[in-house]
């Protein structure tokens, strides 16, 4: 059974700051491809993205708003973008 984390997507809602950032870190750590979406935070949303890839993963930003709850397209989009972006970041 495969248990690595290496190359898997990985979308993470309030990525900019806190438990979303620290996840973030954590998959980059483990070369993971990261979707980071935020609300407002753009600056601290391509700070982590940064901080992903110096861990190791790769990452891209997303501007995603639950309260508009738009998941049944954003979320998709985030995973698509993801995997794209798998030669780099397009933060």
């Amino acid at each position: 059974m495969e248990t690595s984390l290496a190359d898997r997507v990985v979308v993470i809602t309030g990525g900019s700051s806190g438990i979303g950032r620290a996840t973030a870190r954590a998959f980059g750590r483990e070369r993971s491809r990261v979707a980071l979406t935020y609300r407002t935070n753009l600056k601290g949303a391509k700070s982590c993205a940064e901080e992903v890839e110096t861990a190791g993963g790769t990452a891209i930003t997303l501007p995603f708003d639950g309260a508009a709850l738009t998941c049944s397209s954003t979320v998709p989009a985030a995973v698509t973008g993801t995997r794209r972006g798998a030669a780099g970041s397009r933060t």
